[in-house]
C-alpha cells in the first residue's frame, strides 16, 4: 500500500506478487485473498479492468470459503464499487457498496469506505442531495474516527454535490445569480 501510495506501482506489484507466492507456499488462504485483492487494485489503477474484476472475484471467493467476516467482503465490494463507478455502472456500484456497508458486523472503516463509493455513485447519477447527505455523514464519522483520507474524499463529494446543485438551480433560472462561493467550492472539489 505504501509503495502504491508513493506512485511506485512496479515495486508495489513486485512486493504483492512475492507476498502472494509466500502466502500460497505457507497455505495462508486469508493472506492469499488480501494479496489478490490488492493486486486487483493495482490492475484497476493500470487500466486492466478485466484482470481487476477477476482478482476481486477470486478474493471474494476465498473470503467466502474461509467464512470470513463481512468486513473482508466489504473491502471487496469497495474495490468493485470503485471499478463500477469508473465504468459507469452506477446503480450496481451503489447497490453492492450499500449492501456491504449495511451488513451486520462490518467494520467501521470498511463501512465508511463503501458508503463513500455509494455517495460518489449517487452524485454521478445526478442524485446530488442524497449524495451530499450521505457524504456529510461519512465525513463526520470518518473525522471522528481519525480516517483522514476518507473524510477528505467525502467532504469533496459533498462539496461537489452542493456546488452542482446550486449551479443547476442558477442555470435553470431558479436563482437570480450564481450562488456566492460557487467558483471557490468547485475549485476546492477538484
Amino acid at each position: 500500500n505504501c509503495l502504491h501510495d508513493l506512485g511506485k506501482n512496479v515495486s508495489a506489484r513486485r512486493a504483492l506478487t512475492r507476498a502472494l507466492t509466500l502466502a500460497e507456499e505457507r497455505g495462508d488462504r486469508s493472506f492469499v485473498a488480501w494479496s489478490t485483492l490488492l493486486l486487483g487494485h493495482l490492475d484497476r489503477k493500470a487500466g486492466a479492468r478485466d484482470a481487476a474484476r477477476a482478482r476481486y472475484r477470486q478474493a471474494d471467493s476465498i473470503f467466502a470459503d474461509l467464512g470470513d467476516t463481512p468486513t473482508s467482503r466489504a473491502w471487496v465490494a469497495f474495490h468493485e464499487g470503485e471499478l463500477l463507478v469508473e465504468e459507469g455502472a452506477l446503480e450496481e456500484a451503489e447497490a453492492i457498496t450499500l449492501a456491504a456497508a449495511s451488513a451486520p458486523a462490518t467494520d467501521g472503516t470498511a463501512r465508511l469506505a463503501c458508503e463513500l463509493v455509494a455517495a460518489t455513485a449517487k452524485l454521478a447519477r445526478g442524485r446530488r442531495r442524497a449524495a451530499a447527505e450521505l457524504a456529510d455523514r461519512v465525513a463526520r464519522d470518518a473525522e471522528a474516527g481519525g480516517l483522514v483520507e476518507i473524510a477528505w474524499r467525502a467532504r469533496t463529494v459533498a462539496t461537489r454535490a452542493r456546488a452542482e446543485r446550486a449551479a443547476r438551480r442558477w442555470l435553470e433560472g431558479r436563482a437570480l445569480a450564481p450562488p456566492e462561493g460557487l467558483v471557490d467550492a468547485l475549485s476546492r472539489a477538484e
